[in-house]
């Protein structure tokens, strides 16, 4: 075969570091059934032969080459990333069939049944935040213990304590918030040291504890929605700058609890409709709720004003997890609330000193009443 100088030009292109080009490309381009390791030898023998001046792109003057150099590089460029995109959405795809066939057999094995409801107040609304399980990590430090039996622990804490003021209260409806992180991922190399379980099983694990609790506090209420964001710790790319947010597998949490709550009566998952944020109406109160990571100290100002111009509302009550620990303030006329976490202090919050008793947060509404009662639910032992 004797080579074109197209296929000489690329050549001597990429041995001098002036293409992004693989082997592989190269041979698919020009439609070469040959190995990239005699590629890269021809490059050699090419490169030695542009040194000594022997090489002649007869009729191509330099601006020439540019402009080929240029649009070459863009369209595979352009291929690169579409092949990308491409993986993303057949990972997400598969992701998803996982879990349905896994939420199905285990609805087979621990079916979801209905229950009889017991007397309500009507013009009672609960809001349950629930934010940062970090399911999956592993921690022991002078303030905290945390790993899969402990979660368990407080999880049961959770629903005895959540029960106890549902009986109190009687809501006629429960809103339950899931604010993301419910997952410890593997973006920092301390969470891949810190972690009991793969990322998928974690989603899986955090899914279905997620469920258990739902089915618990389902029964004490007329009717149960669940709403669903989700934080930082489940991204697909370990690096922050090489990232998009919305690329996490916490999205799949909702759909797990779909498989696992279809066709029962008085329980829905609510789908998000403003990118990161949940939105719910309560007791005629506007509440918008996001994980958190992305707010800053001056930017529920800017957040206020947006929604007010493009949605049409006033947010009244603003709600966040992800610094783990637990606070409120007012700002531009909305209540903020931000929710402890179920993990407690981990080795990243040790390391700078910063202690945060673990905790979840349950809010009562009621009608034509502005105030609000709010309950910070910790947990006790290790």
């Amino acid at each position: 075969m004797i080579p074109s100088k197209d296929l000489i030009f690329d050549i001597y292109e990429k041995v001098n570091g002036r293409s992004d080009s693989d082997w592989v490309e190269i041979a698919q381009e020009h439609g070469l059934d040959i190995s990239t390791e005699t590629l890269r030898k021809a490059g050699v023998g090419i490169r030695m032969a542009g040194e000594a001046g022997v090489l002649d792109f007869e009729g191509v003057v330099p601006d020439t080459y540019e402009k080929l150099y240029s649009a070459k590089k863009q369209f595979f460029d352009q291929r690169r990333m579409y092949n990308s995109e491409l993986a993303k959405e057949a990972r997400a795809e598969h992701l998803a069939e996982r879990l349905a066939d896994a939420a199905n057999r285990l609805a087979k094995e621990y079916p979801i049944v209905m229950q009889r409801l017991p007397q309500y107040d009507t013009r009672t609304e609960a809001v349950l935040i629930l934010s940062d399980w970090h399911v999956g990590l592993k921690t022991e430090n002078i303030w905290n213990t945390f790993n899969l039996d402990i979660c368990e622990e407080r999880l049961n804490q959770l629903c005895e304590e959540v029960i106890y003021q549902m009986k109190v209260y009687r809501p006629e409806r429960l809103h339950v918030v899931l604010l993301g992180d419910f997952v410890e991922g593997a973006i920092h190399t301390s969470c891949r040291v810190a972690s009991e379980e793969y990322v998928c099983d974690q989603i899986m694990l955090a899914a279905e504890m997620i469920a258990q609790v739902v089915d618990q506090l389902r029964c004490y209420t007329n009717e149960t929605l669940i709403y669903s964001t989700y934080g930082n710790h489940a991204r697909t790319v370990a690096e922050l700058k090489d990232s998009t947010h919305a690329d996490n597998i916490e999205k799949l949490i909702p759909f797990w609890l779909k498989q696992r709550f279809g066709g029962i009566e008085g329980v829905a998952v609510v789908d998000s409709q403003i990118f990161e944020f949940v939105e719910m109406e309560v007791c005629g109160k506007y509440i918008l709720g996001t994980h958190g990571d992305l707010e800053k100290k001056d930017s529920l100002l800017t957040l206020s004003t947006v929604f007010r111009r493009k949605h049409g509302r006033d947010i009244d009550y603003f709600l966040t997890g992800h610094l783990h620990s637990a606070a409120s303030e007012d700002v531009v006329g909305m209540k903020s609330i931000r929710v402890s976490s179920l993990c407690g202090t981990d080795e990243y919050a040790k390391n700078k000193r910063l202690f945060s008793a673990p905790g979840q947060t349950m809010l009562f509404f009621r009608e034509n009443v502005n105030s609000y009662t709010r309950i910070d639910i910790e947990f006790v032992g290790p």
